[in-house]
């Protein structure tokens, strides 16, 4: 995470800061490094990472990483390992957001990173017993070679990094 660090997030519960101020630089920089990639995203997908704490309080639902590459079902005979794709893996998320009234899922696909900090190191307020705890902020960036790259930053300072090539988003109701 660059801009919206645990260090900024730890900031924002010291009364005595000028945190305000910080977020508001953060955000300001943040939005100018991402606004090159708005032809790369669809509208909408684009306003959701335009917002760094649009499920702030979101939980963790399912993190699901596939492997593309595998050749044939395990019903079918064996087959060589061809892929017409150079990065086969996906990875798919989803999360309840904080007034558990909505599902966002998140399918990247052409992977070629997966990080999951978890438990991290630099704990922010992680527990033992705990899972990832709530979702903060996210950040979207392009690398230095032009792949995507999604973090989340959690309250237990647990990080999920992935670097992608296309990413879809999917809201929906979470309850009937």
């Amino acid at each position: 995470m660059k801009f919206f660090t645990k260090q900024l997030w730890e900031s924002d519960q010291d009364v005595d800061s000028n945190s305000d101020e910080q977020w508001d630089r953060c955000l300001k920089d943040y939005l100018a490094q991402l606004e090159p990639l708005r032809t790369r995203l669809a509208e909408a997908d684009f306003s959701f990472f335009s917002a760094p704490d649009v499920l702030h309080g979101a939980e963790l639902m399912e993190l699901t990483v596939r492997d593309g590459s595998r050749p044939a079902p395990l019903t079918d005979s064996p087959r060589p390992w061809l892929t017409v794709f150079s990065h086969p893996v996906q990875v798919g998320t989803i999360f309840l957001d904080a007034e558990e009234e909505f599902l966002w899922t998140l399918e990247y696909s052409a992977v070629r990173k997966v990080v999951i900090d978890f438990p991290s190191d630099s704990r922010f307020r992680y527990e033992n017993g705990h899972g990832f705890g709530d979702w903060g902020y996210h950040e979207l960036s392009e690398t230095s070679d032009g792949w995507l790259r999604h973090e989340v930053l959690f309250a237990s300072g647990s990080v999920l990094l992935f670097e992608f090539q296309r990413v879809e988003l999917k809201r929906a109701q979470a309850r009937p």
